[in-house]
């Protein structure tokens, strides 16, 4: 690309499609999925610090401001402005008041609904909205606090120019409309004077009363972007976005004082942002570069004289540097990141993105003939391909190549020829120019099969084209198309977008299929279908939510799909959504998945309530622990609140009988909250369930100094189940060892776990118990670990024979199961003598305290049906304690017969009985446990019954928790 185009491309950054007049209008209700992972997905525009709080403040093109606490780069909150489809809600400028408890945003934001711009407020100890100043003549692109918290300074884009809110009565003081383009950037001395930087080619100078002292066209460039007085607010340095100068000018009258050592500085095509240090002796820039490695920020010592040094930093363009104490500066990038590097360019903190980037995978996104499977580049530097199957269930690794033929995008054939696609206003297809809209890019092209289409992907849209460049139909995308393939099968369109989502589509007709998002950590996945029904890996629904706009003036809501994973999680939809796309119901497929009724536009019926968490003080008591006080608001959306629960570092920590609402107080609640602090850092966060979804609301508290919280012994409470008769069975239906797996495993654990706990309580339910494991009898003894407190342990085992319906519902088989039973679970038909995954979540999620569930059933081919597993997992990572179970989906849980135990129970009592310490510190956490007994299941496992591969997911705060004392292992102890 050459240089001109790059500049030109820098502008559009700031303003792809020039703001049109505006029928006013209220924002639109239906949910709008978002990626959600902490972290923003599209280019971050600002980066603002709050010094006195040591916070960074981010705002971007994914329409969020994000608030993070320094040196960790910890999120403490996302900020939402109400959006729509398209560019409605991408924020271009934040400031903070002085006293940190106000942020401001705006952009383009409003402008689709009234045909002017709005500036939202937020109060940041809550996230809430707060206010709304409206009727901008055009978009926002700069704003700025004045030091007296007083007025605020706001630049807008087009001909709008300049102007000063007073913010009492938000009424604008001053204006300056004398603007020929957009206001880029400006900024406050410390005097109270205001410079600014507009495309039409001038720096303007305004006094502490806002009176335009001059406007000038300074030498060096003729677009100038940004702007910033230095720290005695004497000079002014100008940044150009057309060259790579820096221009340094009095901050009195304007006057050109001198020009930026430009040495030894190539293929940098304009600095979009400059800086001074803190201490005034240096000057820091950054912008587009063209060269090759990491993309830098150029330092000047001398304040700009001497020859630059140049920093290498991020992969992707340097959108803003800011200053920060001790000549350290913070910088945002497109990654998109977020970080702060020292005076000497090392990175003292960074945030990178955690989407995959398909920059440059025009031509690297393979799919099978059927588009069922398909594989991708995870990075920028596409030597990390991952691959996805539809059909490949939720404990699929992605990392591991696909066996089946993949088939990469088809560029060329003898009937189709593609010219000039790439970064392009016109591409051409055999010669014609299809009709874009206005500074719409072409990114990437893919040929059908049969040679009469073509798949177009632009900046916000992918487009099906006949030979002769006429359309046959066009979508609108949430992000940029960096790649498109097309089925061999030509049913199905395939694309890889810049917000790291890969989206399916009907080739009949363009109707979105299918979306997945998989995160870069190569391991957490989702994907879902239109109507909001989703599967994924086990903590991959915590990465895709909905936003749901409450009017102009409301905080809108935004809600995770886990918290709809009881109604939501079907993987058996989305796959028979994905047959139904691809060909017609025949009698060779499955009937269509039951209780699958639900469509995303009614989300506000079942939403979660609405929560609001907010942090007060921090206060010792006597006993040498720590005490946190918070406000908790919740409120009702449609369904009436039942109960709410805290959490503090993933443990509940409110008792059972402290939970449940009643009476108004299921509509709307108020509670101030008085919360015991487990360590140095603390993640708060509330639950509060209406029956069907999860409210959320998450905050941090910090100790300050080196302050360690004492601990205090909990009791422990251990409930076990065993099962081998089932009367009503036939006797191959009979296991052996569950009752005495039970048995033995709670009598071992609680022997060995005296010296953790102030009291022990062990209560077993086995076919050699006074209770025999009986439907009701097991139902009720789970009220028992409903006792537990925040500092107690609460241990549940199943062992019997357990199955999965259809839509990975998992069923604890008790001794007094009805036959019907089982064939109508495996049909997702009603049943009533098989006891639901529910009924074992709920009574955990009913406990406070550390929770561990260890199921080992399903030990025999003699009963119909599998246990799907992996539903399993992923349910309890969304109820957030352990969850140990003896095998993966489709494998058998086998028994050994030379102990009398079920073989994972087996391997779990030698690692209880014996030294399993791996860190020898003395204490042998649940994590220690279960890696011990891994080797002995592998080793003793009868290899002609095939696998057995003993599965552990849970909280890290559980994993690494100490059971017991180890003890020197003796030898001889496995056989």
């Amino acid at each position: 690309m050459c240089l001109r185009r790059i500049a030109f491309t820098l502008i559009l950054l700031f303003y792809l499609v020039l703001p049109g007049a505006a029928q006013v209008r209220e924002p639109v209700s239906i949910p709008q999925l978002r990626v959600e992972t902490g972290m923003h997905t599209t280019m971050i525009r600002r980066v603002l610090p709050d010094l006195p709080r040591n916070r960074l403040i981010t705002c971007a093109d994914d329409k969020t401001v994000r608030v993070w606490q320094m040196p960790q780069m910890r999120l403490l909150s996302v900020l939402r402005v109400p959006i729509d489809a398209g560019h409605e809600g991408q924020l271009y400028a934040v400031a903070v008041s002085p006293d940190g408890k106000t942020i401001a945003a705006g952009g383009w934001t409003a402008w689709d609904w009234e045909g002017k711009a709005s500036i939202y407020f937020f109060d940041v100890a809550s996230g809430e909205l707060i206010r709304r100043i409206g009727g901008f003549g055009n978009v926002i692109n700069a704003l700025a606090w004045l030091p007296d918290s007083e007025y605020l300074a706001v630049g807008l884009q087009g001909y709008s120019g300049f102007l000063v809110l007073r913010l009492s009565d938000g009424k604008t003081v001053a204006a300056d409309a004398q603007y020929q383009d957009d206001v880029m950037d400006l900024d406050v001395s410390r005097k109270g004077r205001i410079v600014t930087a507009a495309l039409d080619g001038f720096v303007r100078l305004y006094n502490r009363n806002f009176k335009l002292i001059g406007r000038r066209m300074i030498a060096g460039g003729k677009k100038p972007v940004s702007v910033r007085f230095s720290p005695d607010s004497e000079m002014i340095a100008v940044g150009f976005i057309d060259v790579p100068a820096i221009a340094v000018i009095s901050a009195k009258d304007m006057s050109l004082k001198y020009q930026a050592n430009p040495e030894g500085i190539t293929n940098q095509v304009g600095f979009t942002s400059v800086i001074w240090s803190s201490d005034g002796r240096y000057l820091f820039a950054s912008g587009q570069y063209s060269g090759d490695g990491l993309n830098p920020v150029y330092r000047w010592r001398n304040q700009g004289r001497d020859k630059p040094e140049k920093i290498p930093l991020t992969e992707n363009r340097i959108t803003e540097i800011q200053q920060m104490p001790d000549n350290h500066i913070a910088f945002a990038a497109e990654d998109p990141g977020v970080g702060v590097a020292g005076p000497d360019g090392k990175l003292k903190s960074f945030r990178g993105p955690d989407i995959a980037n398909f920059s440059r995978a025009h031509t690297q996104l393979a799919v099978s003939a059927d588009a069922s499977i398909i594989s991708y580049p995870l990075r920028r530097d596409l030597r990390l391909q991952h691959s996805f199957a539809v059909f490949g269930g939720g404990d699929q690794d992605t990392a591991k190549a696909s066996e089946e033929k993949l088939f990469k995008p088809l560029m060329q054939t003898d009937v189709i020829q593609v010219t000039d696609w790439k970064d392009s206003f016109q591409p051409r297809i055999n010669g014609r120019t299809p009709a874009l809209e206005e500074h719409e890019f072409s990114r990437c092209y893919a040929i059908a099969p049969d040679g009469k289409a073509v798949l177009l992907g632009t900046e916000w849209a992918i487009r099906l084209l006949r030979p002769d460049a006429s359309e046959i139909w066009h979508v609108s995308l949430p992000a940029v198309a960096w790649s498109v393939n097309i089925s061999r099968n030509g049913l199905l369109a395939v694309a890889a977008l810049s917000d790291g989502t890969i989206r399916w589509y009907s080739m009949r007709q363009g109707r979105e299929v299918l979306a997945y998002f998989p995160h870069n950590n190569g391991r957490d996945w989702i994907a879902w279908v239109p109507d909001g029904y989703y599967m994924s890996s086990v903590y991959g629904d915590n990465y895709v939510g909905w936003h749901l706009n409450r009017g102009k003036d409301l905080t809108p809501d935004f809600y995770r799909a886990v918290q709809f994973d009881r109604i939501l999680y079907r993987p058996d939809v989305v796959t028979a959504a994905y047959r139904t796309a691809v060909g017609p119901v025949t009698r060779s497929l499955e009937a269509p998945p039951q209780g699958a009724d639900f469509q995303i536009a009614r989300l506000r019926d079942i939403a979660p309530p609405r929560l609001r968490l907010i942090p007060g003080g921090v206060e010792e008591t006597a006993v040498g622990r720590f005490r946190g006080k918070l406000v908790l608001q919740g409120e009702k959306n449609a369904l009436a609140i039942q109960d709410y629960s805290v959490f503090v570092n993933s443990i509940p920590v409110t008792p059972a009988q402290e939970r449940r609402l009643s009476g108004r107080e299921t509509s709307s609640f108020r509670r101030t909250l008085d919360v015991d602090l487990t360590a140095q850092n603390n993640e708060i966060r509330v639950e509060a369930f209406n029956g069907v979804s999860m409210g959320v609301a998450e905050t941090y508290v910090g100790l300050t100094g080196e302050v360690r919280p004492k601990t205090q012994k909990g009791n422990l409470y251990i409930l076990t189940v065993g099962v081998n008769k089932f009367p009503a069975l036939p006797r191959r239906n009979h296991l052996n060892y569950a009752a005495q797996d039970a048995e033995e495993l709670g009598q071992v654990w609680a022997a060995l776990s005296t010296e953790n706990y102030g009291h022990i309580w062990f209560q077993n339910i086995s076919d050699n118990s006074v209770d025999k494991p009986d439907q009701k009898a097991i139902v009720s003894a789970l009220k028992f670990v409903e006792q537990a407190g925040p500092d107690d342990t609460v241990l549940i085992f199943l062992a019997s024979h357990g199955l999965s319906d259809r839509a990975g519902n998992y069923y604890f088989v008790p001794r007094d199961v009805i036959p019907q039973d089982i064939a109508n679970a495996q049909k997702g038909e009603k049943v009533t003598s098989l006891i639901p995954w529910t009924v074992f979540f709920d009574a955990l999620r009913n406990a406070a305290g550390r929770r561990i569930l260890i199921v080992d059933t399903c030990q025999a081919r003699s009963i119909e049906g599998k246990l799907e597993v992996h539903s399993l997992m992923k349910r309890s990572a969304a109820s957030q304690f352990a969850l140990i179970v003896a095998s993966k989906g489709n494998e058998e849980s086998q028994e050994y017969e030379p102990a009398k135990h079920g073989l994972f129970t087996y391997a779990l009592l030698n690692a209880l009985k014996h030294y399993a310490g791996a860190n020898r510190d003395g204490w042998v956490s649940l994590k220690e446990i279960f890696n011990y007994a891994l080797p002995i299941v592998e080793e003793l496992r009868y290899k002609q019954t095939g696998p057995q591969t003993p599965q552990m997911v849970s909280p890290e705060v559980l994993a690494d928790m100490p059971v017991l004392r180890s003890a020197q292992r003796e030898k001889g102890d496995v056989p």
